[in-house]
């Protein structure tokens, strides 16, 4: 049986914006797992509200842009590097932010740990 590639699956209650319309949301998290080895695969999907145009993932001021599959669909599939021995068994909170063409975003923090 194949390994799913998506472990850890994040659904962030709506922001109270998010009734707006054509507000930017993120609707779903989904990535390998909260645990991430180094080196090692790495997959992550953005769900979002169609508005979005795109998606960053950041982290102690690095920021990755993660691809537009579809509307409302950003994905990145990728490989985790090895990492200096300080790097590792930590937890890092990950912003990902989803923002719009006219520059409203919306932005949801998860704690991932890097092994």
């Amino acid at each position: 049986m194949p390994t799913p590639l998506y472990r850890y699956i994040f659904i962030p209650s709506p922001a109270p914006e998010a009734a707006q319309q054509n507000a930017p949301q993120i609707r779903e998290i989904d990535i390998t797992n909260s645990v991430l080895y180094a080196p090692g695969e790495l997959h992550v999907r953005v769900l979002t509200s169609n508005a979005v145009v795109s998606v960053t993932a950041g982290t102690l001021g690095h920021d990755i842009t993660i691809p537009s599959r579809a509307a409302g669909v950003f994905a990145f599939d990728g490989y985790i590097p090895n990492v200096p021995d300080y790097a590792r068994n930590r937890s890092f909170d990950v912003d990902f932010t989803a923002s719009t063409a006219d520059g409203r975003a919306a932005t949801v923090t998860l704690s991932l740990t890097l092994k």
